[in-house]
């Protein structure tokens, strides 16, 4: 099962992306599931398909917050912290974070980078695709939609990620 959330604008400071529409209608061409955009896209939303989803799409604002460089996701309603995660419990085949810095976080000693990305690891996604720096909204919704019609063929995340992107630099 597959859940998607755009949230194609920030309520604090009101930044757009509007490319995340456009990413959110290459992958409805592709991926059957729910989809919740922008309003809709609320944190009791996202929480409850935390529980039941294989594979969770999220494409929205993402920063670091305070000296802990903590990560968060901006929903529609509110926003979404990396300690939210711990005590869920679900395990995703695949979370996708179409959003900048969610591999991102506090370094901390003995335990490496405590990011978004690890959050969703550690409490049992199979698997992560995640942002390491601020992402270019257009190229990630060009990429998207090949990304996952390749996916819902080959299974395979990396695959189907190295094809996508082969599909944006052609030969």
């Amino acid at each position: 099962s597959f859940a998607g959330f755009f949230i194609s604008f920030d309520s604090a400071s009101q930044s757009s992306i509007p490319a995340v529409k456009k990413e959110n209608v290459e992958i409805q061409a592709v991926m059957k599931g729910d989809y919740f955009s922008d309003e809709k896209a609320k944190l009791l939303a996202f929480n409850k398909q935390l529980e039941k989803v294989n594979l969770l799409h999220i494409s929205t604002h993402s920063f670091l917050k305070g000296k802990e460089n903590m990560t968060v996701l901006q929903l529609a309603d509110n926003k979404f912290f990396l300690f939210e995660l711990y005590g869920k419990n679900f395990s995703p085949q695949l979370v996708v974070l179409s959003a900048c810095h969610t591999g991102q976080g506090l370094l901390a000693n003995g335990e490496g980078i405590i990011s978004l990305a690890r959050g969703f690891t550690a409490t049992g996604a199979a698997g992560i695709v995640a942002g390491l720096w601020d992402m270019n909204d257009e190229t990630t919704a060009t990429l998207m939609g090949p990304f996952y019609k390749e996916l819902s063929s080959v299974k395979n995340p990396a695959y189907s990620f190295q094809q996508a992107k082969l599909t944006w630099f052609p030969k």
